[in-house]
């Protein structure tokens, strides 16, 4: 759970049996970073510059880089701490 008890969801919809359908729901753990109190990263989607994205294959990918792979995407949330909590970690 992040700051003062944020979560997010990923929701991957498609088409099933040709109607609209909802294909994958996942609540996303962010990553603490212990060196910084209140600085969190979150790993929502990537792709791997086909343009196509597999819930199971990008969970299993990440956290690998920050960065994206040539001709990629990759969509995080970063949560930064205000100035007062970055103090507390330096």
């Amino acid at each position: 759970m992040g700051i003062a008890g944020k979560t997010y969801r990923r929701v991957v919809t498609g088409h099933k049996h040709r109607k609209s359908a909802v294909l994958n729901d996942t609540v996303l753990s962010p990553y603490a970073f212990e060196s910084i109190p209140g600085f969190e990263q979150t790993y929502v989607w990537a792709t791997d510059g086909t343009g196509e994205g597999d819930p199971a294959r990008v969970d299993a990918k990440m956290p690998e880089s920050a960065l994206p792979v040539a001709g990629g995407s990759l969509v995080q949330i970063v949560t930064f701490p205000p100035r007062s909590r970055r103090s507390e970690g330096a």
